[in-house]
């Protein structure tokens, strides 16, 4: 009877195989159907008909590999298991749908036109001499030997907010004032730090600030880069005293830079300014300069400089231009005529349109 039973089952629904130790007198009249991707999926196997389907293997140690029997799954069964998955998915897919604002967000990120609108708006006046008071409150308790405060400690960056907020003379001195006690504590000022000081002195019109910084080392403990020396130059050779220029120029053997005259900029600004000064100590600098100046041209592939540049790409670059432009004018001035290997140079360059043109 219960023989009997098992066939009758077997032919009407989809089961599993028989395992070795079941007892042998139980036999299955049902023809076995062939095994689908569905079927090779269960037991483990490599998928035939779906290869985006995974497929995970039973480990051969666990002692079950080759033991356990696939189910031999109907085709009626099989169709309607896989129309499940699919509609599964689909509703998966659809049920979290990318809203209008994400979308606009993800295109604003990669837009650069829509991330320069998106660019913080300048601080007023008023909002930058409060964020100078708050900073200036923040660092004085923080700052010397032994500090009032030591949580939470200052950045780097709360610097360079410092003195992005300075206004005049005044509030930038007194910043100047608090680097010896960073330097007390035994911390050094990077060079990103130097430079951006630099600027922030040149648009307060400055300069001087910068030289007693920069000339007192022990003191402020703020190095010169070289990039620093070069705008320092561009902001006095042609505006202040010559005695400023030689000032700067004498600080690159202090911080160990380049000389100045193997640096075209600086050698070009240094040329001008001499030249532009006309006392006689100054020619003899500037006189002295113009065959290293020469030089320099010689062993230097022309400069094309275009026009996206003079908006800070490569600054120092639009610094010589300028520079050997007011150097080629003064020695014509001076000589009576134009010298070939300037001149040839700035017309390579494109500096100049034609051999007439300064």
């Amino acid at each position: 009877m219960a023989s009997l039973l098992a066939r009758r089952t077997a032919q009407t629904i989809c089961t599993r195989a028989l395992p070795t130790h079941a007892s042998r007198h139980v036999h299955l009249s049902a023809p076995v159907q062939k095994e689908g991707w569905f079927g090779n999926l269960l037991r483990g196997s490599k998928p035939t008909e779906n290869p985006e389907t995974p497929s995970p293997k039973v480990p051969e140690e666990s002692g079950l590999h080759g033991r356990i029997k696939p189910l031999t799954v109907e085709p009626a069964v099989q169709d309607a298991a896989v129309k499940a998955a699919s509609s599964t998915s689909t509703t998966e897919n659809t049920s979290v749908p990318i809203t209008t604002e994400a979308q606009d967000a993800t295109s604003s990120t990669s837009d650069p036109i829509k991330k320069a609108k998106n660019k913080r708006k300048p601080l007023s006046p008023e909002k930058r001499t409060k964020l100078l008071e708050e900073n200036i409150l923040f660092l004085e308790p923080r700052l010397g030997r032994r500090p009032e405060l030591k949580r939470p400690k200052i950045r780097k960056a709360t610097w360079a907010r410092t003195l992005g907020a300075c206004q005049t003379e005044e509030e930038l001195r007194k910043v100047v004032k608090l680097f010896p006690s960073w330097r007390d504590m035994g911390n050094n000022f990077e060079g990103s730090f130097s430079e951006i000081f630099v600027r922030r002195c040149i648009l307060l019109k400055k300069p001087e600030i910068a030289l007693e910084v920069f000339g007192n080392y022990a003191k402020y403990n703020v190095p010169l880069t070289l990039n620093g020396a070069r705008e320092l130059l561009n902001a006095t050779y042609d505006k202040k005293q010559l005695s400023l220029v030689i000032t700067i120029t004498s600080l690159f053997e202090v911080y160990k830079l380049p000389p100045a005259a193997q640096d075209l900029p600086c050698c070009a600004m240094v040329v001008s300014a001499c030249l532009k000064d006309g006392s006689a100590d100054a020619l003899v600098v500037g006189r002295a300069l113009v065959p290293h100046l020469k030089k320099l041209l010689e062993n230097l592939e022309p400069q094309q400089i275009p026009k996206t540049q003079e908006k800070g790409d490569d600054m120092p670059r639009v610094w010589a231009s300028w520079a050997l432009k007011k150097v080629d004018e003064l020695l014509f001035k001076a000589r009576g005529k134009r010298e070939d290997w300037l001149r040839d140079w700035r017309l390579k360059s494109g500096h100049i349109a034609d051999a007439q043109q300064f």
